[in-house]
C-alpha cells in the first residue's frame, strides 16, 4: 500500500545527522568547479515566508531558482510569484501527497491512476492561472508508477523526487503505453550523508556539503530553505565559490531538456576523490608556514600538522602573486617535483623582492599540475626547495636572500614533498 511505503520513506530519512551549523561568517572550506549542472531550488509550502533575499540576492548575479511552490501557498503570495516569473524564474509546483492526492491513514485502497491525473492537473491550473506561464516541473516526495505515468501523460518535463534515481542521474519516465516517456525524473543528486537535497541549515558549513556534492555530481538539485536573512551569506558563497567555480546554475525544466539529449547509458560510476574539492586555509596558518620554513635545512615533510610542502607551495606562491593578501587561500590538486635537481646553490645569493613576487606570479600562471624542479628567480635558477624557502623569507619581509637547503627526503618521490589533492 502507498501510505505503508510514504511511512517507511520518513522512518529512512530520519535516520540522517545533519552537517553541524557553523558561524556564518566563518571561512568556507571548500571550493570547486561543478562537474555538472546544479539547480537551486526552493521549496515553498505551509507557513513559509517568500525568498525575498534569495532571490535578490540571485538576481544580481543573474542567477536563476527553481520555486517548487504549494497551491495554498502560491495562493497566498500571487503577487510575489509573478515578479518572480517576471526576473527569469521558473516556478514548478510542489505536490502534496496528503492534501493535494488526499492520502490519509484510514485509506482502505490505494489512488488510482484518475485520482492522480485529476488532482495534479487541477494544481497546475491554480498556478498557471496566477503565473500566466506553462507549468512544466513537479515535485513530490514519493512516486509510485501510478504517479509517475500521470505526470508523464500530464507532458510535465521535470519530475524532482525526494529520493536518489538509480546511480544518481536523471531517468525517462513511464507512461500510459508503457514505453519510456519524454519527463526525465531526477533524484536528490550525490549528497554522502543520506541527508537529501536539502540544505540542513544556512551556515558556510551546510554550503561546504552543497558544494561536495556539485564536484562529484553531473547532476545536482540544492534545495535552499526560504529565510528573509540569507542575503549576505549566499551573496558571499556565491562570490566566493560558486561564481569562480564556474558553476553551471539552470532552472529543473533546463536539466531535463539536456537529460532528454543524453543517451539512456548507465555512466561508469568513477571514484569518490576524482573530483578535488578545496580546503581553504586561513591567512595565519600561511604565515606560520613561512616562520617554520624560512630557517629550515632540511625542510619539513609538513611545516605545519595536516599541510605537506607542495599545499605550502601553493599557498606562499598565491600570496607573493596577489595583488591584495587574500584572508584565505584554496588548496587544489598539484603534484610535487618530479625528481630532486642534482644540483643547487654553491653558497647563498642575495636578490630582490620584486624578483621574487615577479617569479610567483609566472609560477601561479603556469602552473600545471606539478611543481617544477628548478626555478627561475630574476636571473638565478634555483631547486623547488630554495625557491620555496626564498618565498617564505619574502612573505615575512625577511631579506630575500636564497640559500642552499635540502629537501626532506631527497631518495623519496617528489623528494618528499607530498602530493596536493585538495581534499
Amino acid at each position: 500500500m502507498i501510505f505503508a511505503l510514504f511511512t517507511s520513506l520518513f522512518v529512512a530519512h530520519a535516520e540522517c545527522v545533519p552537517v553541524s551549523m557553523n558561524s556564518a561568517d566563518s571561512a568556507f572550506e571548500a571550493h570547486a568547479s561543478a562537474k555538472g549542472g546544479v539547480v537551486l531550488e526552493i521549496p515553498l509550502a505551509g507557513s513559509s515566508p517568500a525568498p525575498l533575499a534569495i532571490l535578490q540576492t540571485l538576481e544580481a548575479r543573474n542567477l536563476k531558482a527553481t520555486l517548487l511552490v504549494s497551491t495554498d501557498w502560491a495562493q497566498r503570495h500571487a503577487s510575489f510569484l509573478r515578479t518572480a516569473v517576471e526576473s527569469g524564474h521558473e516556478i514548478g509546483l510542489w505536490y502534496s501527497l496528503q492534501k493535494d492526492l488526499g492520502l490519509t491513514s484510514d485509506m482502505t485502497s490505494d489512488p488510482v491512476l484518475s485520482d492522480w491525473v485529476d488532482t495534479m492537473r487541477r494544481a497546475r491550473k491554480v498556478l498557471r492561472k496566477i503565473t500566466k506561464r506553462r507549468i512544466d516541473t513537479i515535485a513530490v516526495t514519493f512516486l509510485p508508477v501510478t504517479g509517475e505515468v500521470a505526470a508523464e501523460g500530464l507532458a510535465f518535463r521535470a519530475i524532482l523526487i525526494a529520493e536518489r534515481t538509480i546511480d544518481d542521474i536523471p531517468r525517462r519516465s513511464r507512461s500510459f503505453a508503457g514505453s519510456v516517456g519524454r519527463a526525465r525524473i531526477i533524484g536528490q543528486g550525490p549528497y554522502l550523508d543520506g541527508c537529501g537535497d536539502q540544505l540542513p541549515h544556512w551556515s558556510p558549513a551546510a554550503l561546504d556539503r552543497a558544494t561536495g556534492a556539485v564536484a562529484r555530481g553531473e547532476w545536482v538539485r540544492i534545495a535552499l530553505p526560504s529565510n528573509a536573512e540569507v542575503g549576505d551569506l549566499l551573496g558571499r558563497w556565491l562570490d566566493e565559490v560558486v561564481i569562480p567555480g564556474k558553476w553551471t546554475i539552470q532552472t529543473a525544466s533546463e536539466m531535463a531538456n539536456k537529460a532528454r539529449k543524453m543517451a539512456d547509458i548507465i555512466p561508469v560510476e568513477q571514484p569518490e576523490n576524482v573530483v578535488a574539492v578545496a580546503r581553504s586555509i586561513p591567512h595565519e596558518t600561511w604565515i606560520k608556514i613561512a616562520e617554520t620554513l624560512s630557517s629550515a635545512d632540511p625542510l619539513p615533510r609538513q611545516p605545519v600538522e595536516g599541510i605537506n610542502l607542495t599545499e605550502s607551495f601553493i599557498g606562499l606562491v598565491t600570496l607573493l602573486a596577489a595583488n591584495e593578501t587574500p584572508t584565505n587561500i584554496s588548496l587544489g590538486p598539484l603534484e610535487p617535483p618530479l625528481e630532486v635537481a642534482a644540483y643547487g646553490l654553491a653558497s647563498p645569493k642575495l636578490l630582490t623582492q620584486d624578483d621574487v613576487r615577479a617569479s610567483a606570479q609566472l609560477l601561479s600562471k603556469q602552473l600545471r599540475g606539478r611543481i617544477p624542479s628548478l626555478i627561475g628567480v630574476g636571473d638565478t635558477t634555483l631547486t623547488a626547495a630554495e625557491a620555496l624557502q626564498l618565498m617564505a623569507k619574502t612573505v615575512l619581509g625577511l631579506p630575500p636572500e636564497a640559500t642552499p637547503v635540502a629537501d626532506p627526503d631527497p631518495y623519496a618521490p617528489g623528494g618528499g614533498w607530498g602530493s596536493s589533492k585538495g581534499l
